[in-house]
């Protein structure tokens, strides 16, 4: 998923939803924040989907090369 970062960095609304899409709702559980653990999965989506369009593609790109080594 993450090679694909880079590939959504552009459209960042289809970026969150792949990742939802990709991801089971178990997994996404697991890797949230306890302080986000009380929202539903759609508010989750929201909230993830508002914090993308704020980041900048280039600060994408330094995230996704940070993950990948």
């Amino acid at each position: 998923m993450f090679l694909s970062l880079k590939k959504f960095a552009y459209d960042k609304e289809k970026m969150v939803q792949q990742a939802f899409l990709t991801l089971r709702r178990g997994v996404i559980e697991r890797i949230c924040p306890p302080e986000l653990s009380h929202l539903t999965m759609d508010e989750l989506k929201s909230k993830l989907t508002f914090l993308a369009c704020t980041m900048s593609k280039e600060r994408l790109r330094t995230y996704a090369d940070g993950i990948l080594k």
